[in-house]
């Protein structure tokens, strides 16, 4: 069992579906592929990636959904290929990376209420106003970071 599989059963995986540019950390000249993260827990991220990693190795990792992009960098806990791609676990480096992630997680899900708001209401919220919106009507029912 990895690392980040261990960590996981410690920890609650939330859904993320948010895009990230994903290198290796010392190919940080290079154009990143896109990819997909799955789900973000305490310990770490899994992606689905196109690419083949081996466990050890570091990447940069980039959301670029956020304004300023957030920037982390991880380790690979495990990689497994799954129909066609690759399955990715990502473990962070340090407690303070996982914490900074789930804070741009929330970001991303109040963007994504933004503009579902705006697409299926016509209403169009500035993000202060649609913060403010989906805290009251979500930020109790998102999922705590530790499974105490």
């Amino acid at each position: 069992m990895g690392a980040l599989e261990s960590i996981n059963r410690r920890f609650i995986r939330h859904p993320a579906n948010i895009p990230v540019d994903i290198q290796s950390a010392s190919e940080t000249e290079t154009e990143a592929p896109t990819e997909c993260i799955r789900n973000i827990s305490y310990g770490g991220l899994a992606i689905d990636s196109d690419h083949e990693w081996q466990v050890g190795d570091t990447l940069s990792m980039s959301i670029h959904v956020v304004e300023p992009a957030f920037d982390i960098t991880g380790r690979v806990a495990w990689c497994h290929a799954a129909d066609g791609h690759f399955e990715l676990g990502i473990e962070f480096l340090d407690e303070v990376q996982g914490y900074r992630a789930r804070m741009v997680e929330q970001v991303c899900q109040i963007e994504i209420y933004r503009c579902r708001i705006l697409e299926q209401g016509g209403r169009k919220l500035t993000s202060k106003e649609a913060a403010l919106e989906w805290i009251q009507r979500y930020a109790k029912s998102f999922p705590r970071m530790r499974n105490d």
